[in-house]
């Protein structure tokens, strides 16, 4: 009985991992467009499942509207160069995103320049 116990928990395990990545899907997002913002980081969540920036930008007429961008894990944006300063509150941010497609303001991650320095790698989504 004692070793059936480890691979029932393998077994549910294993069943129960696609749930797990299956928020990891994008659905959300349209990864065929790409839009560039340009503004301050107000807020940094550097947390697990993912990392949350939100950016503050001004368009042409001065109005002011904030933007919630979400990253990849901490542990995927250390692996493409990241780290928890990489991006600070009061950053000035030029990032590319993958807009979602419900015209939120909001959107997945590409790439970033933070005080006109390349932080990191493009991070595309699978």
């Amino acid at each position: 009985m004692r070793r059936c116990l480890p691979v029932a928990g393998w077994v549910v395990a294993i069943l129960f991992s696609q749930d797990a990545l299956a928020h990891h899907a994008y659905a959300e997002f349209d990864v065929n467009r790409e839009l560039t913002l340009r503004g301050i980081a107000k807020t940094v969540q550097w947390t697990s499942p993912h990392v949350w920036i939100d950016l503050m930008i001004r368009d042409l007429s001065g109005k002011e509207s904030h933007w919630l961008v979400e990253a990849a894990s901490p542990l995927v944006l250390h692996q493409f160069g990241w780290s928890r300063n990489s991006i600070k509150p009061g950053d000035h941010i030029r990032m590319v995103i993958h807009p979602r497609k419900d015209g939120a303001p909001s959107g997945s991650l590409v790439s970033a320049i933070v005080n006109g320095q390349v932080v990191g790698g493009m991070i595309r989504p699978a």
